[in-house]
C-alpha cells in the first residue's frame, strides 16, 4: 500500500489482499472504486486483479462488494443496513458540527470512525477529531465535556469528542495502518486558518501505507458562529486564565488515572495520551486490538508479518 502499481500484478494483488483483510476485521466489504483508491491503481487494474483472486477463491464477491470472507452476501447486506443508519447521522451532522465550531479556540473539526466511511451501527456515535489553538486545548475540551454532561445528559451519540490536538501538535504519533486508514477517511466539517491543510502536510508518513492524500468530501463543512467563538476567546485568552488551563489538564489526568488505575503505564500513555497539546481518550484500546488481529490475519493468509507491510 505504499506505491502506485502499474504493471506488477503480484504486487497489486498483494496490496488488494492487505486492504480487504484490514477491512474484514470490521466486517466491511469494499466496492471496486474504494479498493482502487486505497491501492492507488486504476479501477481496471483493480478489477483484473480481483478476478484472479476470486478465481483462486481467495476473494469473494456479492453485488459488487468484495471481501476475503466467504460470508460476503451477509456482510454486503449488513453494509446496506449500516449505510441506511448512517444517513440518519449525516442528517444531523451539520447541526452538531456547527455547535462544536462555536466553542472557544476550535480551529478544525473532522469526523472519524464508522461515519467517516459512510456506515454506522444502530448504537454507534459520531467520533470527532478536533484541532484547537495552542495553549487552550484543555479549556476547550473541558467546556465541551461539561456541555455534554449538562445539556446532552452525557450522551455521546452525536457528540463523542475523544481526540484533541492543538495546531502545534498536528503530527500524529501512532504511525500504523490503523491511524493511517482513519487519517485518509477523515470527513472535515469545520476549518479555520487553513489548519487542515497543515494537518495533511504534517502527516506525510501516511504515504507509507496509502500513496494518496485524503480525498476529503467537504459537503458537510460549516462556517460556524465566529462571533460567539471570537467573543469567548477574547476573554479566555487573557493570561489570567492560564492557571485554569493547567487545572483542567491536571484534573483530567487525575480523574483518568483513578478511573483506569488498572492500566499499565504503556497502555495509559497510548490510550489516554494527555500532554499540553494532545488529549486522547481511547480506553478500549481498539487500535491495539485491530493491529493484532490484522497481523494475525496477514500472517495466516499471506504469510506476511505486519512489519513487512
Amino acid at each position: 500500500m505504499n506505491q502506485i502499481y502499474n504493471c506488477n500484478s503480484d504486487e497489486v494483488r498483494l496490496s488488494i489482499l492487505k486492504v480487504l483483510t484490514y477491512f474484514r476485521i470490521f466486517s466491511h466489504p469494499l466496492k471496486l472504486q474504494e479498493i482502487a483508491l486505497l491501492c492507488s491503481v486504476s479501477e481496471k487494474i483493480a478489477e483484473q486483479s480481483l478476478q484472479v483472486l476470486i478465481a483462486d477463491e481467495i476473494v469473494y464477491c456479492f453485488d459488487k462488494h468484495f471481501t476475503t470472507c466467504k460470508e460476503v452476501a451477509q456482510l454486503a447486506e449488513l453494509r446496506f443496513v449500516k449505510e441506511a443508519e448512517a444517513e440518519k447521522y449525516f442528517a444531523k451532522l451539520k447541526k452538531y458540527a456547527r455547535l462544536l465550531s462555536t466553542f472557544p479556540f476550535v480551529r478544525g473539526i473532522a469526523v472519524s470512525g464508522s461515519l467517516s466511511k459512510g456506515v454506522m451501527n444502530p448504537d454507534g456515535d459520531i467520533d470527532y477529531f478536533i484541532i484547537t489553538k495552542p495553549g487552550r486545548l484543555w479549556i476547550c475540551r473541558t467546556s465541551m465535556v461539561l456541555f455534554k454532561k449538562l445539556f446532552l445528559f452525557n450522551s455521546k451519540k452525536y457528540f463523542c469528542v475523544n481526540y484533541f490536538v492543538d495546531s502545534k501538535n498536528l503530527q500524529i504519533r501512532d504511525e500504523n495502518i490503523f491511524t493511517a486508514t482513519e487519517f485518509i477517511h477523515l470527513l472535515p466539517v469545520f476549518e479555520k486558518d487553513g489548519v487542515l491543510a497543515d494537518f495533511v502536510f504534517q502527516n506525510e508518513w501516511v504515504n507509507k501505507f496509502y500513496q494518496r492524500k485524503p480525498d476529503w468530501n467537504k459537503s458537510y463543512m460549516v462556517k460556524g458562529n465566529s462571533r460567539v467563538r471570537s467573543l469567548l476567546e477574547f476573554f479566555l485568552q487573557l493570561s489570567v486564565f492560564n492557571p485554569i488551563e493547567r487545572v483542567c489538564h491536571r484534573l483530567t489526568i487525575l480523574f483518568w488515572r483513578k478511573k483506569f488505575s488498572t492500566f499499565k503505564k504503556e497502555k495509559f500513555d497510548l490510550t489516554m495520551r494527555s500532554t499540553q497539546g494532545i488529549s486522547k481518550h481511547h480506553p478500549s484500546d481498539f487500535q491495539t486490538k485491530v493491529l493484532k488481529e490484522f497481523q494475525e490475519e496477514i500472517s495466516k493468509i499471506h504469510s506476511v508479518t505486519l512489519a513487512e507491510i
